[in-house]
């Protein structure tokens, strides 16, 4: 894959759980990599929309399901990840405003 499709802008995030001082848990998301990325909508008939990203694998970062991809604003909460030698293939579900997945009845 050529440098010329990775157009999108990616942030790998991560949810960190805090405390505050009255003991009401604050949930912040924490950028922890901005790569570049190739992305492709997959539309399957057995799943809701799925979109799947590219990126060349982060040898200091080890990414699974626990960490969300923030693109365009957009967050997508990571299903499976593979890795493809010199490359990560993430596949992810985009979340709605209020932190759950979208899903379409069909």
């Amino acid at each position: 894959m050529s440098l010329g499709k990775l157009k999108s802008f990616i942030e790998i995030v991560e949810d960190i759980q805090q405390k505050d001082a009255e003991g009401f848990v604050t949930v912040t998301k924490t950028s922890l990599k901005r790569v570049r990325a190739y992305k492709e909508v997959q539309n399957r008939v057995s799943s809701a929309d799925l979109t799947l990203f590219r990126f060349r694998t982060i040898p200091t970062l080890k990414i699974t399901t626990m960490h969300g991809i923030l693109c365009e604003g957009e967050l997508y909460r990571i299903i499976n990840v593979s890795n493809l030698g010199i490359y990560l293939e993430v596949l992810a579900k985009k979340e709605d405003k209020d932190g759950e997945s979208s899903a379409t009845n069909t």
